[in-house]
């Protein structure tokens, strides 16, 4: 084969891989409804466990507002993750998506920032040692269980049981896109073993603390 075929073929398979990696953009506009959705299933839920609620098109808005803007952040990470933009830009993606989803957990969502964060790293880290792994899964599982409790204390009923549904697909929802902030990238750097296992304890622990707040005043 002649150097100029060569040439050519190389510059055809780079063009390939700029068309690919220039596709997966295109996820970045499906974030939106898609945040939206779920924000709607949130909205959902929400009503469907009050007897008597008190909801306002504000506040509406805001939630499904909110899930949109944090779809559009974690479609942006799956994006630079497909795509497999360089290491220091798809960090950059993630921490704009990680961002993105804090207004989830503003106001009353702020109870289940424990469960989302410790759910995901439990689901995602794949390269922790499994006992950091059930730890986290027991601290994320802690706050779901006290939120079903409260909501089935006055009695199982229809509305009770389709909205206990939809929280679970809510938060589970989360937890599923959260891989594309949280889960390792495949570009064989990692942190070191030690390192993994004392970050992943003192998140574990922060979270219980964090629970442990959040669930204390109310009980009091």
């Amino acid at each position: 084969m002649s150097v100029r075929a060569t040439n050519t073929i190389t510059l055809s398979t780079d063009g390939d891989r700029r068309v690919r990696r220039l596709s997966r953009w295109w996820l970045v506009p499906l974030g939106v409804p898609i945040g939206a959705v779920i924000g709607v299933i949130a909205r959902g839920w929400m009503r469907l466990v009050t007897d008597d609620p008190e909801f306002t098109w504000s506040g509406t808005v805001f939630i499904v507002v909110a899930f949109a803007i944090a779809g559009i952040g974690h479609a942006i990470a799956w994006a630079a993750r497909a795509s497999a933009t360089r290491r220091r830009w798809s960090t950059v993606a993630r921490i704009v998506a990680a961002v993105l989803t804090m207004p989830l957990f503003t106001g009353a969502g702020a109870i289940m920032l424990p469960t989302v964060a410790a759910g995901s790293m439990a689901r995602w880290r794949s390269d922790w040692a499994w006992p950091v792994r059930l730890l986290l899964t027991l601290v994320a599982g802690a706050m779901p269980v006290i939120v079903l409790i409260d909501v089935f204390d006055g009695g199982m009923t229809g509305r009770r049981l389709i909205g206990s549904a939809l929280f679970v697909v809510t938060y589970a929802s989360i937890v599923v896109s959260m891989r594309s902030i949280v889960a390792p990238l495949d570009d064989g750097w990692r942190i070191p073993r030690a390192a993994r296992i004392g970050i992943a304890v003192c998140a574990g622990l922060a979270l219980l603390v964090i629970a442990v707040l959040i669930v204390g005043p109310g009980a009091a």
